[in-house]
C-alpha cells in the first residue's frame, strides 16, 4: 500500500488537461503495454493541482483498441478509471510503479513552476485492468509517467506479507 501526501490545507484537488492526441508509441511504450508499435495509443497529458499549485504532471499511455474515443471533454472533471470503467466497462485491478529521483526537464519545470533541474520524484506506473465481460483476462490499461515537485509531495509505504 502506498499512501501518497502533497500540500497540507489543501481545499480543492483538481486536474488541468494539457492534451490529448492519437499516436504511434515509442518502442518502451508499446513494449509495456503489450502492443505492437503500429497500434496506435492516446496520448493524456495533464497536470494536478492542489488549489492553484501544481504538484504533478502526468502523460498517460492508452492503447486505442479498447478504448476508441477519447477527448478532452470526456475526461474532463472526473477520475480516468471512473471514465473507463463507465464508458468502456473496465475495471482497474491492480499497478505496478517504479519511484525514481531526477531532475527536472524543460517540460516538467515549466508545468510545475519550478526551475529546471529541480529535483522531482519520477514515477512509472503501469496499470492492468480486465473487461466487465471477461473478469478473468486482464491486460495493460495505461503506461503513466508521472513528474512529483519533489518539495510538495512524498510517499509513505506499508509493505505487508502476503
Amino acid at each position: 500500500m502506498v499512501k501518497r501526501k502533497c500540500i497540507r490545507n489543501i481545499s480543492a484537488l483538481y486536474s488541468q488537461i494539457i492534451s490529448v492526441e492519437k499516436e504511434y508509441p515509442a518502442a518502451r511504450t508499446a513494449n509495456k503495454l503489450q502492443i505492437s508499435q503500429e497500434q496506435p495509443v492516446w496520448r493524456l497529458e495533464r497536470i494536478r493541482l492542489a488549489d492553484t499549485v501544481p504538484i504533478v504532471t502526468e502523460v498517460n499511455y492508452i492503447p486505442s483498441s479498447p478504448v476508441r474515443q477519447m477527448d478532452m471533454n470526456l475526461v474532463k472533471n472526473r477520475s480516468f478509471y471512473e471514465f473507463l470503467e463507465q464508458e468502456y466497462g473496465i475495471v482497474i485491478v491492480y499497478a505496478r510503479e517504479k519511484v525514481e529521483c531526477r531532475l527536472a526537464d524543460t517540460r516538467e519545470s515549466r508545468h510545475l513552476n519550478i526551475s529546471k533541474g529541480s529535483p522531482i520524484l519520477h514515477v512509472e506506473r503501469l496499470t492492468f485492468g480486465y473487461r466487465k465481460n471477461r473478469p478473468m483476462e486482464s491486460f495493460p490499461v495505461e503506461f503513466v509517467k508521472m513528474s512529483y515537485n519533489a518539495k510538495k509531495y512524498s510517499f509513505h509505504q506499508i509493505i505487508r506479507k502476503e
